[in-house]
């Protein structure tokens, strides 16, 4: 099933919300999840396009008689009642659990969220909105995803859309301006490690992957075994890898052309004018601080390297997305235990967590 998730739209423009729900139509969205702050003006089964939708009450709005009956093919979830069945799993539906990971660590975060699972037997999806930030946490067990807002009072218009089928979600946004140049997408790894002898067709996959989203450049954040560098399967494209200190690049006395060693000392990848800060001990080390306190970082880094659009880390298993306003933060998962991948297609900050299919 192909979820679209929206969340905050307050006092926003009908056409706005229009808009978004054509692009849930094009994108083959069967499900609308909307996380709350909605007003009684967009309660219209016609401003969403008919699509059945599950929109989440705040506190306030349980006792107003505006919201004591939802649209034709809607429902709605209150405080100590958000999780609906849909199908063959459940999926929460709230406003305000995004603040837990917002003043939390995101391992407290993932305590939370297996407290959920052992609640709600097949829960597999928590979205949430509130802090008009898209972030995202995902493990083996259960995907948190925040959408963003679309009221656009900082931003863009902010959306995602979750396919359940390929375990895969998308964060995206209508620009408030015109975008100029063709769009390019730049796929993120990590900690492919010794995939090679695990799986044989690992890397003939992911090349597939990254082929289906017109993937040009891919940068690898580090754990790369030395004896990747320079895949065949890479061939076609820019390849920039992060050496980890106790690697020896001695043994190898060059490789192909398209590959590039990332620089530890100033560790920035520009490509077609957009940057990305490299640092693998990142994951871990965002792991153990709140959601603010990585955006707080990430500024620090910014003051000393100007103009970085990406902040990436590596080293722990889980995907991690903080929508920061001026920088996203980006930690792309496992590739070799969990067979994690992303990609960001630019100039429209497009961003796709994935998984690498088995044969």
């Amino acid at each position: 099933m192909i979820f679209g998730v929206l969340s905050d739209s307050h006092n926003v423009e009908r056409p706005v919300i229009s808009a978004v729900i054509e692009e849930f139509k094009i994108r083959g969205v069967e499900l609308v999840l909307h996380c709350g702050d909605i007003i009684p003006q967009h309660l219209d089964a016609d401003l969403f396009g008919g699509f059945k939708v599950v929109c989440a009450l705040v506190h306030p709005q349980q006792i107003l008689p505006e919201f004591v009956f939802p649209p034709a093919g809607w429902c709605f979830t209150k405080p100590q009642d958000r999780v609906v069945n849909l199908r063959d799993f459940l999926v929460y539906v709230g406003h305000q659990r995004s603040f837990d990971f917002l003043l939390g660590s995101e391992t407290e975060f993932q305590k939370m969220m297996m407290e959920l699972t052992k609640q709600y037997d097949g829960l597999r999806f928590v979205v949430s909105g509130h802090t008009h930030r898209q972030s995202f946490v995902g493990d083996g067990h259960i995907i948190f995803l925040n959408p963003g807002a679309i009221d656009g009072s900082v931003g863009d218009y902010e959306f995602a859309i979750i396919d359940s089928l390929k375990n895969e979600a998308i964060f995206s946004r209508l620009s408030k301006t015109k975008l100029v140049g063709s769009p390019y997408t730049i796929g993120i790894i990590s900690d492919t490690g010794n995939v090679s002898e695990r799986d044989k067709n690992f890397w003939r996959q992911l090349a597939l992957e990254f082929k289906e989203r017109d993937v040009s450049s891919v940068i690898h954040c580090g754990n790369l075994w030395l004896g990747d560098i320079g895949r065949e399967e890479f061939s076609n494209l820019e390849v920039f890898f992060n050496v980890l200190p106790w690697q020896d690049l001695a043994a190898i006395k060059q490789w192909p052309g398209n590959w590039h060693k990332i620089d530890q000392q100033v560790p920035i990848v520009e490509i077609r004018g957009h940057h990305f800060y490299v640092d693998y001990s990142l994951g871990r080390q965002y792991s153990n601080h709140s959601e603010y306190e990585i955006g707080l970082h990430a500024g620090k880094l910014a003051e000393k390297f100007q103009q970085i659009d990406y902040v990436l880390g590596g080293g722990i298993a889980n995907p991690l997305f903080e929508g920061d306003p001026d920088i996203g933060i980006i930690n792309p998962g496992n590739a070799r235990k969990q067979r994690k991948f992303v990609t960001v297609c630019l100039p429209r900050n497009e961003i796709t967590f994935g998984s690498v299919r088995l044969n």
